[in-house]
């Protein structure tokens, strides 16, 4: 009755020990293709390993070389900005000596224009073109035409340092975004 409880077994040892042998070399190979699977991972991930770093070095020479590129521009942009503030303050300049200047003709052409009326106002044997009229009139044509291309030359002016304005502000908002 003990006997049947342990079921015997029909194998015979030879057989068991094919068996054994068997699983021994399929454990082996296993093993054996583990050992690989493992060396395989590991030189996997050495290369991944050594490429990220490769990645990352010449990233941060792409920023390096970009954060160079970006302190060269910002200086060539506070140099331009420089060159605008200076162009800007001698316009300025320029429009200040034109409008003096035009005020200045304001004189003159009064005092030639009172001495043309002058001239009117005298009796009428004595009111001839003579070479003095000719040159008051000559005086006040010259000096009407002179205002009128200072006018001129203010209004431009202005225009140039109106850009210049628009200019200089372009430029510094750029060095701001920099």
């Amino acid at each position: 009755a003990e006997v049947l409880k342990g079921k015997m077994s029909m194998h015979t040892t030879e057989e068991w020990a094919q068996h054994a042998h068997l699983n021994m070399t399929k454990a082996s190979t296993a093993q054996s293709l583990a050992h690989m699977q493992c060396d395989m991972s590991k030189r996997a991930h050495d290369s991944t390993v050594c490429n990220n770093l490769s990645m990352y070095d010449s990233l941060h020479q792409s920023m390096s070389q970009k954060v160079k590129n970006s302190y060269r521009l910002i200086e060539k942009l506070q140099k331009r900005a420089d060159s605008i503030e200076v162009s800007l303050q001698k316009t300025s300049a320029s429009q200040s000596a034109l409008e003096k200047a035009l005020r200045d003709k304001d004189v003159p052409l009064q005092l030639c224009t009172w001495r043309l009326e002058q001239r009117e106002k005298r009796p009428l044997r004595e009111q001839v073109r003579d070479s003095v009229e000719v040159a008051l009139e000559e005086e006040k044509a010259t000096l009407v035409e002179t205002q009128k291309r200072l006018s001129e030359a203010i209004k431009r002016t202005k225009g140039m340092v109106i850009e210049l304005r628009s200019s200089l502000d372009d430029v510094r908002l750029d060095v701001e975004h920099k």
